[in-house]
């Protein structure tokens, strides 16, 4: 449960601040026993998104034989650019529910095969961008794919612990290779076909005779997860690379090991064999080191310390040039000779918060979390779709971001506690506030822009000075999670039964209510600050009337926890949002749903309206932000 919650409500109107001098009195009242009227959304209509921004978060990348190809497998499919124009619009294959993990393509570059994590392996005819045949038998996630030398197997791996020998031609699985110990992280065939390798989050990797599925060999000495495996050229060898650091060169005959890499600062992702004397590493380090396989000496390194980590790499065999997929959604090209060539962008992180600008050309995403640390902020340019700017922060994902009045600044909250002030002017942070112990959950703008309030998971609630990045007051003490509302409202949400409203403006606590027994995960509150919107695990949203503490209507209608909800600017309509992936609309007056909206393929994180209201913004773990024309559903 312990997710950044956080809803960007409308800040048109105007605040006077006299002082601050924050003395939090409680005003308790009592949760009324009330059976509020119930609503579900069963026959409402089903919208599809206006716009899609972003091509998910980058977890693998694979080069066709011929090198025409670049895939680049996401969180939402996989992406066919042309290897020759990264510019150019991809072809996207969508069949998978889950994110693709890992992509082959095969020997003669016909096929692609992707592995996902809903449990599947796909076919795809790369000619026509079609879906050949779905291959079903593993019980968990899809990590590795591999196809054998002659084309006619494919080997994959997962979560169940197993490695599955799939006839091509067919589709008919062959046999289940079984005796690791944990996931399966990587796979590689021998140049003959006849012997594969595994690398397993078990501390090992595994040679098997292919032809009677016998474990031949396991091989010993990593002290976690063996990410990346690879053949010599000509079978003699085999190279492990594991998240440890260290990458070993084995003898296939022996089990012994010959040689071992010292030199990369974090975990290896990548390893392939450049010739038979050489090998190529990429690492969550940010760099990709070429080394000599006999002594471990670094003869060539592309990258640097100070660049994102590399999630995958491929090599172009004819030329030599290198992909590097890095955790910022960002494919960099390389030359053999370790020139840059260029940089392919459009990929993100998990989006976990959102904020329009003032006139609602610009749409802002906080991006990254564990699975995709992707620790930036893009700025989108709504009418064309395309990322304007984009700052990276060195703070950590970001959780949180709001503009300034003018559109000229950003304020974002990160996980690392910072609250960051951007001149998007300048594309420079001009401050950064070390402002909370851990997350930075919400942060606004005051009207003048002269101010930036924070709430984090230390469960405090700070006001800065936005010129100088100086405390004003001491703060407030309040619950675990925190919604940044209109003039200065603090709205803390816990995992307890309550909401707590503190204003900080006239420092008085307004009420304090109860969920039914199942805890608080969000809450919204309308610019009037008559409603309040409490989001309870339950899966159910309770709407009261702030002044008279009491329950209106609860909705009902999501089949999983609701992660976010937020009103529109004059507080008719309610969005939310959470882990069943869908979007919800609610009319405020009746508690009547207006629309579901599906496309995200992770959790939904963040929901924004546009200044308009007739547009809908939600961010999810997908990576990607949709845009939803709400106002289509809506009277003239």
């Amino acid at each position: 449960m312990g997710r950044a919650l956080m809803v960007n409500t409308d800040r048109r109107a105007t605040w006077r601040f006299y002082g601050i001098a924050f003395l939090l009195l409680t005003l308790v009242a009592a949760c009324a026993p009330a059976a509020p009227q119930s609503t579900n959304s069963a026959e409402v209509p089903i919208l599809a998104p206006q716009q899609t921004l972003g091509r998910g978060w980058i977890t693998s990348v694979a080069y066709a034989p011929d090198q025409t190809v670049l895939a680049v497998g996401s969180s939402i499919g996989t992406w066919l650019y042309d290897a020759a124009d990264l510019k150019a619009e991809p072809r996207f294959l969508p069949d998978h529910t889950e994110p693709v993990s890992s992509l082959a393509f095969s020997p003669d570059g016909a096929l692609l095969a992707t592995g996902s994590w809903d449990n599947t392996v796909a076919l795809w005819d790369i000619e026509n961008a079609a879906l050949v045949r779905t291959l079903t038998g593993h019980t968990s996630d899809v990590n590795a794919i591999a196809f054998s030398p002659d084309g006619a197997l494919l080997a994959s791996g997962g979560v169940d612990n197993t490695i599955r020998l799939w006839d091509v031609n067919t589709g008919a699985e062959q046999t289940t290779l079984e005796g690791h110990l944990d996931a399966i992280e990587s796979l590689a065939f021998s140049p003959d076909g006849k012997t594969l390798v595994s690398g397993s989050r078990d501390y090992t990797a595994k040679l098997w005779d292919v032809e009677t599925g016998a474990e031949s060999r396991t091989l010993t000495g990593h002290s976690y997860w063996v990410m990346a495996v690879a053949f010599r050229p000509d079978g003699a060898q085999v190279v492990t690379g594991s998240a440890d650091n260290p990458a070993f060169v084995w003898d296939v005959e022996t089990g012994e090991k010959a040689s071992e890499f010292l030199g990369h600062a974090n975990g290896i992702t990548g390893a392939l064999w450049l010739d038979e004397t050489r090998v190529l590493t990429a690492s969550l380090d940010g760099t990709a080191q070429v080394w000599d396989a006999a002594t471990g000496a670094v003869e060539q390194r592309y990258g640097d310390d100070n660049l994102s980590s590399i999630r995958s790499i491929t090599l172009g065999r004819t030329d030599g040039r290198l992909a590097l997929a890095r955790l910022t959604g960002t494919v960099d090209m390389w030359s053999s000779s370790g020139e840059l060539l260029g940089t392919m962008s459009g990929h993100s992180g998990a989006v976990n918060g959102l904020a329009f600008n003032a006139d609602g050309t610009a749409l802002a995403a906080g991006n990254g979390n564990v699975i995709s640390p992707d620790s930036t902020i893009r700025v989108w340019d709504v009418a064309s779709g395309t990322v304007a700017e984009t700052l990276i922060s060195q703070d950590g994902n970001i959780n949180s971001v709001a503009f300034n009045p003018a559109g000229t600044e950003l304020v974002a909250g990160t996980e690392f506690g910072v609250v960051q002030v951007w001149d998007l002017t300048s594309d420079r942070a001009r401050q950064r506030i070390p402002a909370h112990i851990n997350d930075v959950l919400s942060v606004a703008f005051s009207p003048d822009g002269t101010q930036v309030v924070s709430g984090g998971a230390d469960a405090k609630v700070h006001l800065w000075d936005a010129a100088t990045g100086e405390a004003i007051g001491e703060g407030v003490k309040a619950e675990q999670s925190f919604t940044v509302a209109e003039g200065m409202v603090v709205a803390s949400t816990g995992f307890e039964d309550l909401v707590r409203l503190p204003d900080l403006q006239s420092e008085l606590a307004a009420s304090l209510v109860c969920s039914p027994g199942s805890g608080v995960s969000s809450m919204a509150l309308t610019p009037d600050r008559t409603t309040m919107a409490s989001a309870i695990w339950d899966k159910s949203i309770r709407l009261f009337d702030v002044a008279t503490v009491t329950e209106r209507v609860s909705l009902l209608g999501h089949t999983d926890s609701i992660l976010i909800v937020a009103f529109n600017a004059d507080g008719s309509l309610l969005a939310s949002a959470g882990v069943d992936k869908t979007v919800r609309l609610w009319d405020v007056a009746t508690g009547r749903p207006l629309a579901v909206m599906q496309g995200h393929l992770g959790w939904v994180n963040a929901l924004t309206f546009s200044p308009d209201g007739r547009t809908l913004a939600s961010g999810a773990d997908d990576g990607t932000v949709r845009l939803w024309d709400v106002g289509s559903i809506l009277p003239d």
